[in-house]
């Protein structure tokens, strides 16, 4: 008594791996036979060498498929993923209270200073920025930016009155934070 059972196809990724056509064969004993194809290269598995072949095979297919995915590039010291891009951290960094927090490590570099107090950045002491520096309208305030591929500044001040404004943002481990504040209303 045979039975065979053709047309199953059982693909891994990447998409390369495919293991197809089982045959599977009951005489006095369950027998498998496996086609493997890698590519063009065929490789034929039975039951006698399967024993010493399949975990080979399946370290390998293992190790293609995390390797296609890019974990294996990501954990062994592969390409960095891309940095984020400034601007558009910017934008939300202005526009959402919850990622604004998140992107800054308190307490920061800089200060709160009005007349006779000075107080040091916390969570519970911080303003919400609401507007980025490229959006600043008239001739009242002056503003200062420059940006490198690590760094952006930026001072905002009207002259004659104390009022100053600096803010420091810094690309760490591929994303930007706030690491340094100072604002001062005398």
């Amino acid at each position: 008594m045979k039975f065979s059972f053709v047309g199953f196809y059982f693909s891994l990724w990447p998409p390369w791996c495919i293991i197809s056509r089982p045959v599977f064969s009951v005489k006095r004993t369950l027998s498998l036979k496996i086609q493997l194809h890698l590519g063009n290269n065929l490789i034929r598995l039975n039951a006698r060498t399967m024993k010493k072949t399949l975990p080979t095979v399946v370290l390998l297919c293992i190790a293609l498929f995390f390797s296609s995915c890019g974990w294996l590039n990501s954990t062994f010291g592969g390409s960095p993923p891309e940095p984020e891009s400034f601007e558009d951290f910017y934008y939300l960094f202005h526009s959402d209270p919850a990622f604004q927090l998140s992107r800054i490590d308190f307490p920061i570099e800089g200060a709160f200073v009005e007349a006779n107090n000075k107080e040091e950045w916390t969570e519970e002491n911080w303003a919400i920025l609401r507007v980025p520096v490229f959006e600043i309208e008239g001739t009242e305030y002056q503003v200062e930016y420059r940006q490198t591929e690590t760094e952006f500044y930026q001072k905002i001040w009207l002259d004659n009155t104390g009022f100053v404004s600096e803010y420091r943002f810094e690309l760490i481990d591929g994303l930007w934070y706030l690491v340094y504040a100072y604002e001062q209303n005398l």
